[in-house]
């Protein structure tokens, strides 16, 4: 009887710690957790990939030094929509993400190119970049 307590409480550890944590960790507030846009969803806890170049991110949202690329390939989860600072039309539908990005090699500016490896960082992108992934 032991042997089945500590097999179930061994399974509801698991289960824990195999859960996802969607709460921002930056200075961004959550709007939205789920975005549809053109056709496409995303919701909290979606596996994404950006799809073509999206810019650049800054360092206040990466910790990197300088900006770094937004470009294809880079992976992370959806933490939910955030509505724009400045809409360009009344009750406009929420459009941007907040990704949590995982750790991974990224480059810098277009002036340098250095590959550099980033901690996980939260930052937004326009849903027109980025599509589900199946993880």
């Amino acid at each position: 009887m032991r042997a089945l307590g500590v097999v179930a409480l061994a399974a509801v550890m698991a289960a824990a710690c195999a859960s996802v944590d969607l709460a921002p960790h930056s200075a961004y507030k959550v709007d939205a957790k789920v975005v549809e846009y053109k056709g496409a969803t995303f919701k909290a806890g979606d596996h994404v990939v950006i799809k073509s170049i999206a810019g650049m991110f800054e360092p206040m949202d990466t910790g990197h030094s300088i900006e770094v690329r937004a470009e294809p390939g880079r992976t992370g989860i959806v933490l939910g929509g955030v509505e724009r600072a400045d809409p360009t039309m009344p009750n406009e539908p929420i459009q941007i993400v907040l990704i949590r990005f995982d750790e991974q090699v990224w480059r810098d500016t277009p002036s340098s190119g250095a590959e550099v490896t980033l901690k996980p960082f939260e930052a937004t992108i326009h849903a027109d970049y980025v599509e589900t992934v199946k993880k």
